[in-house]
């Protein structure tokens, strides 16, 4: 029972964030996001967004930092190849078993 309720409160609390990320609210997003990083690290949507709002921010490092851990967290996701073939991210930081590394 307890696992089904975390479970629904991760749901909701990514819909949370997500629409304040959609509605330009990226102070509110970026504190939810965090808010499920805490409770579930390998949360890689959680982790790709942090990345993303940091990007918006130029907070390079910050952008870097995250959207590294998405990639170890979900190395086929499509969005974050996209960051990684843009430069953001430098083929050391990518796990060399991504498709990423396997197509640059």
């Amino acid at each position: 029972m307890e696992a089904g309720r975390e479970q629904e409160n991760h749901r909701r609390d990514l819909e949370i964030a997500h629409s304040h990320f959609r509605a330009g609210d990226f102070a509110g997003a970026e504190k939810t996001y965090l808010k499920i990083r805490n409770e579930d690290p390998k949360d890689h949507r959680a982790a790709a967004r942090l990345g993303y709002i940091a990007l918006l921010a130029n907070r390079l490092e910050d952008a870097q930092k995250w959207l590294t851990e998405a990639i170890k967290l979900k190395p086929e996701e499509a969005a974050l190849k996209i960051f990684a073939r843009r430069g953001l991210l430098s083929p050391g930081q990518i796990p060399a078993s991504s498709p990423v590394v396997a197509r640059q």
